[in-house]
């Protein structure tokens, strides 16, 4: 390696010695008394040294590697950073200071060094593309290496799974996102990985299923391993349907209701469930959804011990997602996890303003079991107030009447259908007008001040605290369906997820006489 002595410098006079009949070095001083100055530079003209200082925290590779370098030689530089750490840029007498991998050409004496610093994100995109959003992963890709990352101390990794039949590659592949000078271009300049965890190649074609929770464990194992740093976040990409806690279809079963990472070649899709199960005790700072449906109760309450942030929207969002260019530009190592919480919600913020229906919420993770619990309270005071075919139609109707209350479905489709959880507490007070069930809700409002600290929405800017939670599957007229599904219906025997199980206040039980707030709006007799 070059340069390991940093005060090494190589006296030039000496350097063409071997071409003098005797070498320079052995003449005596006398001799060296009769030789002009300018015959010195003349001999050395062209001959050049470099100093390279990679300091303790990373290495710099130099090739060709040797002790001089004749005049306008060309010398390829490598900086690779040690373990924990990121290569920020290059000092000295270098043009290009943001590649790892540079070449330098030898027109004088140079001295280069590289700079390193502790890595303080390392970032995971978990992109399901496997299906029709196959051309969207490549623009958020060119997206992530349009941001402006250039000497932050973190590290994005995005593990992309493509539809089969596309014409370009249909297979799974690993990246490390560069930055691309040239901007948001249709070409990847990011460096492709081998991965063991994942049993995936650097160029052989591989298939992974994204919608096996043990591929998510090994991204997630692989990028500890390789990439440490002092936090983590994760991005989910993708279709997202909400709660869905097993394999079946919507009411009507003309849609399967696929929860996240659906994959087409697999023919499967991930439940809440599995992914709680697979982030639990990762080390994850920030769970992002990049999808549909993402801010709910029940997606909250499932990862309520996986992370500190869940950043998502409580409806339905573009094909075209997030904005990852000016994410990334906003954060670097230092970041906090707030902070990148908030810019999450920054970019959203400005990306879909004036966009109907538009919103995203920050989710505090820590603040979900008190939050479960209150709703539960307050479901089970609502249901307590239902005593009456009256009072059951009138909150009935007001439910599926969008002047009323914020409900979030799939316009024109079957699917399933979310109510906005304060706007939820509102229209009840205002149905049922009740000192008890005012004053639960109270104490639920005030929770959910604490566990949603940051909302924005198109209609009430950052003035409301917006969470969803699932109401029924709807038709394509929003007209409700006869019946929940199973996997929402506590006593049903399904494999239902931690949100149905615990609350019993809310979600229907098989039990029709059964108090819950859902029994008696759709299932009790009077």
């Amino acid at each position: 390696m070059i340069g390991r002595d940093k005060n090494k410098r190589i006296a030039i006079f000496a350097l063409r010695a071997a071409a003098c009949a005797l070498p320079l070095l052995a003449l005596p001083c006398s001799c060296l008394q009769g030789i002009p100055a300018a015959g010195i530079l003349e001999i050395t003209e062209g001959i050049y040294s470099l100093t390279v200082n990679d300091g303790v925290n990373g290495t710099v590779t130099v090739e060709p590697e040797k002790e001089l370098y004749a005049e306008n030689e060309t010398v390829r530089l490598t900086a690779a950073p040690a373990a924990g750490y990121v290569f920020c840029g290059w000092n000295g007498d270098v043009d290009d200071g943001e590649s790892a991998a540079m070449e330098i050409v030898m027109n004088g004496n140079k001295s280069v060094g590289a700079d390193f610093s502790a890595r303080g994100w390392t970032h995971l995109v978990y992109m399901a593309a496997d299906n029709d959003l196959d051309d969207e992963a490549l623009n958020d890709l060119n997206e992530m290496e349009a941001a402006d990352t250039g000497g932050k101390a973190m590290t994005i990794l995005a593990l992309v799974d493509r539809k089969a039949g596309n014409g370009d590659w249909p297979d799974t592949r690993l990246y490390e996102i560069a930055h691309d000078p040239g901007g948001n271009s249709a070409s990847i300049v990011s460096s492709r990985l081998a991965s063991p965890e994942l049993g995936l190649s650097a160029d052989v074609p591989g298939e992974l299923d994204l919608s096996d929770p043990v591929t998510l464990e090994r991204f997630i194992a692989y990028a500890v391993r390789a990439y440490p740093a002092a936090r983590y976040s994760l991005t989910v990409w993708g279709h997202g349907t909400g709660w869905r806690g097993d394999g079946d279809a919507s009411t009507d079963g003309s849609i399967p209701m696929k929860a996240v990472a659906v994959d087409e070649t697999s023919g499967s899709y991930m439940t809440i469930a599995l992914l709680g199960e697979a982030l639990r005790d990762r080390g994850i700072s920030v769970i992002g959804f990049d999808t549909c449906f993402g801010a709910l109760l029940e997606v909250a309450y499932e990862l309520r011990d996986a992370g500190e942030y869940l950043v998502g929207s409580e409806g339905p969002t573009k094909d075209s997602g997030w904005d990852y260019a000016t994410l990334f530009s906003s954060v670097d190592g230092s970041t906090t996890a707030t902070s990148l919480a908030d810019a999450v919600a920054d970019q959203f913020k400005a990306g879909y303003a004036g966009t109907a229906n538009a919103t995203v919420s920050v989710i505090r993770l820590a603040e979900m079991g008190a939050l479960q619990a209150d709703f539960d309270s307050w479901a089970t005071a609502l249901a307590m107030r239902i005593d009456a075919a009256e009072k059951r139609d009138a909150l009935r109707s007001a439910l599926f009447d969008s002047s009323r209350i914020d409900a979030f479905w799939y316009p024109g489709t079957s699917s399933d259908y979310y109510v906005d959880v304060s706007s939820l507490v509102s229209l009840a007070n205002e149905t049922i007008d009740d000192d008890g069930l005012i004053a639960a809700s109270a104490e639920l409002l005030e929770t959910l001040d604490g566990a949603v600290p940051r909302t924005w929405s198109d209609e009430y800017a950052e003035s409301a605290r917006q969470i969803g939670v699932f109401l029924i599957g709807v038709n394509d007229s929003k007209v409700p369906a006869s019946t929940h599904s199973p996997a929402y219906t506590q006593g049903s025997g399904a494999d239902c997820g931690a949100f149905v199980n615990d609350t019993g206040g809310w979600v229907p039980n098989a039990d029709p006489d059964a108090v819950s707030a859902l029994n008696r709006i759709f299932y009790s007799v009077f």
